[in-house]
């Protein structure tokens, strides 16, 4: 169990209107151990999108019609991990990159909010940077991880699928364009202040084109390979990914490789699960994984089998997709593993 301390730090940030924000402020977490958590910002709320305390803020808005009223309001709906502190004052910090889009006059939107500029929202948030090793600001740090990103599916952005991103429809997805992951870069700021690379790592990818009966062309974004460098920029090694399956539903990963000859194959097993209201959107099969084998590239291989319950079972589901389609997992998973 987790005993913490939960501390919220304001309501609103800004007037109740175009330039404020409800509910944009900042939590803080104090667990037994002394450590606390930090969430959001305990900076004022700017509306100026393309500032910079906008664009790398730890929280995320939408917009909305007051309750009984046709006035528009701005308020936050996510607040992100902005810095962890140990009791010894230790710091571990986060820096964050935000994509936006907008909403037109509408349902959502009234008064001058799309005529001065203000009708945007945020569609995500993720992390750039985290610094630790300091006790102070930002730039007291003395390690760090950058998290390099770009354009998804490797610039070809017509094959970003997104559902309720038009302007007038008031539904304001999370959705990213620009969050590719494509390097990670470890470095460490030595004696002369000077940061330098420690490791880095470059991400390959394949744009994988999926069809169904029935359905739209979908396509995924499939990790291939993880190149590890070290400090003078040469590869170490190449982790490789292989997946299976065809259709959106069954699109699996197959082995994973680390580049030492060491390797781990997964195979699975659709199990019906139940679903919420009585019926699923899609289809009651959910792919579990039910074999796990590795190699550890000494001529050694183990081996571990997991079951879930029944696999066509039309009650008592060990496992269930809620009413929002989401698949809440099993209640039970039961592991063997065999020398």
């Amino acid at each position: 169990e987790l005993f913490a301390q939960i501390e919220w730090s304001g309501a609103r940030s800004g007037p109740d209107t175009e330039q404020g924000a409800h509910d944009f402020a900042q939590w803080t977490l104090t667990t037994g151990d002394g450590t606390v958590y930090e969430f959001g910002d305990f900076s004022a709320f700017n509306v100026d999108e393309f500032s910079a305390a906008t664009r790398s803020s730890a929280v995320s808005t939408l917009l909305f019609n007051k309750s009984g009223t046709a006035s528009t309001r701005r308020a936050a709906n996510r607040w992100y991990l902005r810095r962890v502190t140990d009791a010894l004052g230790n710091r571990m910090e986060f820096a964050y990159a935000h994509e936006h889009a907008y909403e037109r006059n509408g349902n959502c939107i009234t008064g001058n909010w799309q005529s001065n500029g203000h009708n945007w929202y945020t569609t995500a948030v993720y992390p750039t940077a985290i610094r630790w090793g300091g006790r102070s600001d930002w730039n007291s740090h003395r390690l760090e991880v950058q998290l390099n990103r770009g354009p998804r599916h490797n610039g070809n952005l017509s094959r970003v699928q997104i559902y309720g991103e038009a302007e007038n429809d008031c539904i304001m997805p999370a959705f990213g364009l620009n969050d590719q992951l494509n390097a990670i870069t470890v470095r460490v700021k030595e004696s002369d202040n000077a940061w330098r690379t420690l490791r880095s790592y470059s991400l390959s990818y394949t744009s994988r084109v999926l069809s169904a009966a029935g359905q739209a062309t979908h396509y995924r974004l499939l990790l291939d390979r993880v190149a590890e460098r070290g400090r003078s920029g040469g590869t170490l090694r190449t982790h490789a990914f292989t997946y299976t399956g065809s259709t959106p539903n069954t699109l699996l990963l197959r082995t994973a490789a680390n580049g030492w000859g060491g390797k781990a194959t997964y195979s699975y097993t659709p199990h019906r699960v139940g679903c919420g209201a009585g019926q699923c959107a899609r289809n009651a099969q959910r792919q579990a994984v039910t074999e796990l084998r590795v190699e550890d590239g000494l001529n050694n291989t183990f081996k571990t089998t997991y079951y879930y319950g029944p696999t066509n079972a039309s009650s008592n589901h060990w496992g269930v997709i809620g009413d929002d389609g989401h698949f809440y997992g099993f209640k039970e998973a039961h592991a063997t593993h065999y020398d």
